[in-house]
């Protein structure tokens, strides 16, 4: 209690403090909402990472970017994005929703692949965070929070490569290129496409992995109308240390990911119309023993996941304020030699030899959503609804009003209500293993969050800071008892998350000119504390959350136009975890964590060096997988056009 009552007299006394002759920051438009709008006008925590952000922070791969956010907490199993777990303000890798400019990529097998991402940091141009429920913008999967990604439709000719290597065998070679026509008649056709390989010989033994990424992007414009389409494509495979159970370390996995979209954006008789086709299939073989398997193995996992989607909404103003009114199809079906029904006839897995699924399942979800925003002098309210229709489970309904008011032209105060709900993945229903067992009999997670707080964006600092509560039933947990060995699905019937999170922003060079050599200083904190239910069972993922974590961040130059950019960060876990090797069940450590980029542009090219771990701390992320040391890594950036 001392220790928020401390952040909450510091960040006050921060509130009252006031430049006259500051400026506005730039309004940024936010679009992980129905109804984009102004950051200022936003009456939720939505971080907003940009592209300058990414070049200059030390981060190889979109979980690292993350990452640097305080109530954000990416839980790797192998380096460099290989394999990671997002996770909101405390929620599972089954409850945030990752999207690229707006499409959902959420895999119904499982949340482990959630962030197989067929785009890489170069093609991207930003990022929103949504902090807390979404279900009633984005559908069942945000139950937690949303991810979207974003790569820009900027109508230019530039082409780019990217070379660096380091430690551990490390290298990355990626391609882009930009072009655009001028059709005449105000129509603007324009496209991006970029090509990346990357590979790693490994930190620790069965750790290596290689992967190959590919991504177009293409707009059609004239004036405010547009069409886009994008797809993507990754393929990898990698050494899987004990990645889902330490009793058998030779795991490898290799994974497909391709995914197609087409959008598009009319503004009819004062109607803004904008709808949206996808597809998304992710193939995953699974192997328990990557050589050498026992006489009893009986082979290894296949599964093949489709995601058929299509929606569309309207947005339009009228005398009330702005209101969004659509619609969304969504059908899921997995193959596989171990999730779902048993097939009638078994299907064959292509590019393997006796290879078959045996096994299928498959759902449809229709929903209908509302959203209304409206200003009234120095209030906004924001208010909605989504309606799903599930072929598996019963129905959901999803509402949520929130309000800000405008203190000032710098600040304003917010608060907000919402209701969740996250329908179980195949995994969940189907999974049975050596050391699992799935449960068939599921249903879907519910949540009722509150959340209070204040915002001030001036041109020398930002803040934001926010308390947050969510009442959580039959949230879904791997669990087992102490005296087993097998995990099982389970609703636990209630799990309440509390938190505070604050981060505050501070430019120094325009405090004290543009010659003082710190350009910025980030500090993020984020508290959190849970408590459930069914304390005799032993919890795998629900319980071994963050439950502090504090990210702070330097940017500075350094002699020669060299840029430099550290990121402190400190994590301590709540939960526990088993160790086979001792037969005991241990605490998480403490963990801190350096990272460092220091950078030079000399224009047509840019070179860098960075460290990842920079202290060489040993850690651990998830139960017994030892997490990377000091990882050193360099390269160039060439601008070709």
């Amino acid at each position: 209690m001392k220790n928020y009552l401390m952040i909450l007299l510091i960040t006050f006394i921060t509130f009252q403090l006031n430049a006259a002759d500051s400026v506005r920051t730039d309004e940024i438009i936010v679009s992980a909402s129905r109804i984009p709008k102004v950051y200022s006008d936003v009456s939720r925590i939505v971080n907003i990472i940009d592209i300058t952000m990414i070049k200059h922070t030390p981060v190889s791969c979109v979980d690292e970017v993350l990452n640097i956010l305080p109530s954000v907490d990416v839980r790797s199993r192998g380096p460099l994005g290989i394999q990671s777990d997002l996770s909101i303000r405390g929620g599972s890798f089954d409850q945030a929703l990752v999207m690229i400019n707006g499409i959902p990529l959420n895999d119904p097998q499982t949340g482990h692949h959630s962030m197989n991402l067929p785009i890489t940091l170069s093609e991207i141009t930003g990022i929103e965070v949504l902090e807390g429920p979404g279900s009633r913008i984005f559908g069942p999967n945000a139950f937690s929070g949303a991810v979207n990604i974003l790569s820009g439709n900027k109508l230019e000719k530039r082409a780019s490569l990217n070379l660096s290597g380091g430690e551990n065998g490390f290298y990355d070679m990626g391609l882009a290129a930009s072009w655009y026509k001028d059709i005449g008649d105000n129509i603007y056709w324009g496209s991006y496409a970029s090509a990346s390989l990357k590979k790693s010989d490994g930190y620790i033994d069965n750790t290596d992995f290689r992967q190959k990424d590919f991504f177009f992007r293409s707009t059609l414009k004239k004036g405010s109308n547009e069409i886009n389409g994008q797809f993507g494509y990754m393929d990898k495979g990698f050494g899987a240390n004990s990645f889902y159970t330490a009793d058998y370390p030779e795991q490898y996995e290799k994974l497909s990911t391709f995914f197609a979209s087409i959008d598009a954006r009319a503004d009819v008789f004062g109607l803004t119309v904008l709808p949206a086709f996808y597809w998304r299939r992710n193939n995953d073989k699974f192997e328990l023993f990557r050589n050498d398997a026992p006489e009893w193995y009986s082979g290894h996992n296949y599964h093949q996941t489709d995601i058929i989607g299509a929606n569309v909404r309207s947005d339009f103003n009228w005398l009330f304020g702005t209101s969004s009114l659509g619609m969304e199809y969504r059908y899921e079906h997995v193959y596989s030699n171990v999730l779902g029904e048993s097939l009638s006839e078994p299907v064959k897995v292509s590019g393997e030899e006796n290879a078959y699924f045996t096994k299928a399942a498959d759902r449809l979800n229709f929903s209908v959503f509302l959203e209304h925003l409206i200003i009234i002098s120095d209030w906004t309210i924001t208010g909605g609804m989504n309606m799903n229709i599930d072929s598996e489970f019963e129905n959901s309904f999803c509402s949520g009003l929130e309000l800000s008011y405008k203190l000032n032209k710098y600040s304003s105060l917010f608060a907000g209500v919402n209701q969740s709900v996250r329908l179980p993945t195949f995994t969940d229903l189907y999974y049975n293993g050596p050391t699992n067992i799935g449960n068939p009999d599921l249903e879907p997670e519910k949540a009722f969050a509150g959340e209070l707080g204040w915002k001030i964006a001036k041109n020398i600092y930002s803040l934001e800071s926010s308390l947050y509560y969510r009442k959580g039933d039959n949230i879904i947990d791997w669990v087992r008892e102490f005296d087993s060995v097998k995990w099982q699905t389970k609703n636990i019937t209630k799990l309440n998350t509390y938190g505070f999170r604050a981060s505050l922003s501070i430019r120094p060079d325009r405090i004290l000119g543009e010659s003082f050599p710190v350009s910025s200083v980030t500090v993020g904190y984020n508290k959190l504390y849970r408590d459930k239910e069914s304390e005799e069972l032993y919890s795998k993922y629900e319980m071994n959350y963050l439950k502090d974590k504090l990210v702070i961040s330097v940017e500075h130059d350094l002699i020669f136009n060299i840029g430099v950019h550290w990121v402190l960060n400190y994590r301590k876990r709540a939960g526990k975890y088993f160790d086979p090797f001792s037969n005991e069940v241990r605490e998480f450590d403490n963990t801190f964590l350096c990272g460092l980029k220091v950078r030079r542009d000399f224009g047509f090219f840019s070179i860098f060096l960075q460290a990842d771990n920079l202290f060489n701390s040993s850690y651990r992320d998830i139960d017994i997988i030892r997490a990377p040391g000091r990882w050193i890594i360099g390269g160039v950036k060439l601008n070709l056009l």
